[in-house]
């Protein structure tokens, strides 16, 4: 019987929420040092390169989003 904590047995996936918890975090720079070690560790870069993107498009979408609707109520001069 092999143990749990066998150096050659495959790193267990990553939870969806806690990838997106850990993209997120990474995104705005908030994330522990603990956790981006565990992330390197234990993660796939392709699922962080997906979050990545998938942040930084809803980050970009969302504020051009938020100024079209405070510029179009905006007062006229």
């Amino acid at each position: 019987m092999a143990e749990p904590n066998a150096p050659n047995k495959p790193a267990a996936k990553k939870p969806f929420l806690s990838l997106i918890q850990s993209g997120f975090a990474a995104l705005f720079g908030i994330q522990s040092d603990k956790n981006r070690v565990n992330d390197f560790k234990n993660g796939n870069p392709k699922d962080f390169i997906a979050i990545g993107l998938i942040g930084v498009t809803v980050l970009v979408f969302g504020m051009a989003f938020i100024v079209h609707k405070v510029i179009s109520h905006a007062p006229a001069p």
